[in-house]
């Protein structure tokens, strides 16, 4: 984000590379909208890469509310496609904002967002095969009013989802997982899976099940997507005394999730926050975090990580 356009100190995304390990910058930076005076908001750049593609989005206001935008490069950063819209609702109509994305290597380009064109706050899924040179119509709400429960799909209320996280791998599975408050007044983490490419997604399924629909906050998952494995890791406070940090997969496409797991060892003693994670097909996972303890007790963040050689069935020491 940069606000050097205009007056108004409206951010633009702004883009440079290097070729050489970043001893050399392109001498003038890019700017990958169309914005050139300054006269709107364009706001949290997403970026992925694959060889020499380069895939970005992001949420600007353009139209009146926000919308989410995504442009292209093939040759490394050198030229661009121009910007493209990805939300499918009337131009400017609703809250559509916090973009994330995973692509596959194969020219798919899929994104989720927090939209608002239903007045709750609803997660939406779009997905283009040939690199974003065209995306579908209509969009795909993700986080519908119906969940798998015991097996079946039931109806339940609508609610404000928030925080989406997403992952592809080439075969076929998409993976978004995101919180919502369907089950009461704190959050509970949902997630979805498609095994064509983002064409459908499974109902949404409980993946904080085993301490109850809305008991503690399960709050801001991570996706990763490795051989046909589904890895997601999340805060949450059920110890009642801070976040920890909790693990659950999934290894037949998404029908079930393993228990979760806690990868930190202070049961709750602490705030355990914003994790991070990934994973390699050889059953390494490594997960890190922000460790929070108390300032008033003189305590300060550290930044922890623990990690499996099992894909996740067993954990080491933090």
């Amino acid at each position: 984000e940069d606000d050097r356009d205009g007056d108004l100190k409206n951010k633009a995304i702004y883009f440079n590379v290097s070729s050489n390990a970043g001893g050399l910058w392109l001498e003038n930076d890019v700017n990958l909208t169309t914005d050139e005076e300054g006269d709107w908001n364009s706001l949290d750049p997403q970026i992925r890469v694959e060889t020499s593609n380069l895939y970005v989005g992001w949420y600007d206001g353009r139209d009146g509310a926000y919308d989410v935008y995504y442009n292209y490069s093939s040759d490394a950063g050198m030229t661009w496609t121009g910007d493209q819209r990805v939300d499918q609702d009337d131009f400017g109509s609703a809250y559509s904002a916090k973009p994330r994305m995973a692509v596959d290597g194969l020219g798919h380009v899929h994104m989720v967002w927090e939209d608002l064109r239903n007045d709750n706050n609803d997660i939406y899924f779009n997905t283009s095969d040939n690199n974003g040179a065209t995306w579908q119509n209509p969009d795909l709400r993700i986080d519908a009013d119906e969940e798998w429960l015991n097996g079946e799909i039931v109806a339940c209320e609508p609610a404000e989802s928030f925080g989406a996280a997403i992952d592809a791998e080439a075969a076929g599975m998409v993976v978004v997982a995101w919180h919502d408050l369907r089950n009461g007044n704190l959050s509970d983490i949902y997630g979805a899976v498609s095994i064509d490419h983002g064409a459908t997604f499974s109902a949404p399924m409980r993946l904080d099940a085993a301490d109850g629909p809305s008991v503690s906050d399960s709050l801001f998952p991570v996706v990763d997507v490795v051989e046909g494995d589904a890895l997601i890791a999340f805060r949450d406070d059920r110890h009642n005394e801070g976040f920890d940090i909790f693990f659950t997969k999934s290894t037949d496409a998404g029908e079930t999730f393993t228990e979760e797991i806690a990868v930190d060892s202070d049961g709750g003693g602490y705030h355990s926050l914003e994790p991070k994670m990934i994973a390699r097909p050889n059953g390494d996972v490594v997960i890190a975090w922000t460790d929070a303890g108390n300032p008033a007790n003189g305590d300060w963040e550290d930044i922890l990580y623990n990690y499996s050689t099992d894909g996740g069935l067993t954990w080491e020491d933090e």
